[in-house]
């Protein structure tokens, strides 16, 4: 498997707005025919949407490559995962800050595809766990190996009630992009906030081709590190 890093931006959070246009115009020549763009990322507690101008960021990369990809006539899809374990009671709306990207770049909401995740740890549980044959069972955890030595992701851990294997975020966005191949995808461009996400380091990637998962994977992580903000892309192949 071929993994690297590609590029790395680091920017104040005054010149993040630039440098999202300069990321989107440099990630264009990886979209081809067949790219799932995925970005954004929120918490819902309690009724109340918990939003970071990093994660909003994030959203606002995706939909920006995705416009640009349009102009350039590309078949592209704009995703968005929903938390949809949080939401109580009232269904699912993006906050303001969301609709404001949504305006400003002209995007109908009804052409964003939204993957929800309780349904992805179901399925996880039910076909992407069942695929594991080189795995570990460790302290109530389940890691899958990879061919290089000592490395592992650890992808289910025991539910303490249910005593039961839950799958993890790392085999939730794993099978976000077995469905993204299923739905006819060649290429998955996911940008994501790191501290918004339990999987890291190119996780997710690592296990869905370790599994057999055929598309080329760029995964953009937006992070804040000593005190500015470091974005890094990340290339992944079969």
């Amino acid at each position: 498997m071929a993994n690297k890093i590609i590029k790395k931006y680091k920017v104040t959070k005054k010149g993040l707005g630039g440098t999202i246009d300069r990321l989107a115009d440099d990630l264009l020549p990886f979209v081809a025919n067949g790219t799932i763009i995925n970005g954004g990322n929120f918490q819902i507690r309690e009724g109340i949407y918990k939003t970071h101008y990093l994660a909003t960021a994030t959203f606002e990369a995706a939909t920006l490559l995705y416009k640009k990809s349009k102009t350039k006539n590309k078949k592209v899809t704009l995703s968005f995962l929903i938390d949809n374990f949080s939401i109580r009671n009232k269904g699912f709306k993006m906050p303001k800050e969301y609709l404001k990207i949504q305006k400003k770049y002209n995007i109908n909401p009804k052409k964003i595809l939204y993957f929800k995740e309780n349904q992805l740890r179901n399925r996880a549980a039910r076909i992407l766990l069942k695929q594991l044959t080189k795995k570990e069972v460790n302290q109530g955890s389940i890691f899958i190996k990879s061919k290089l030595p000592k490395q592992k992701f650890e992808v289910a851990r025991i539910h303490k009630m249910l005593k039961i294997f839950t799958p993890l975020g790392t085999a939730l966005l794993a099978q976000q992009l077995f469905d993204s191949e299923k739905q006819g995808n060649k290429v998955a461009v996911n940008l994501m906030h790191e501290g918004s996400y339990e999987s890291k380091g190119g996780a997710n990637a690592f296990v869905y081709h370790l599994l057999g998962g055929k598309m080329k994977v760029l995964n953009v992580y937006f992070r804040e590190k000593a005190k500015k903000i470091e974005i890094e892309v990340t290339f992944h192949d079969k």
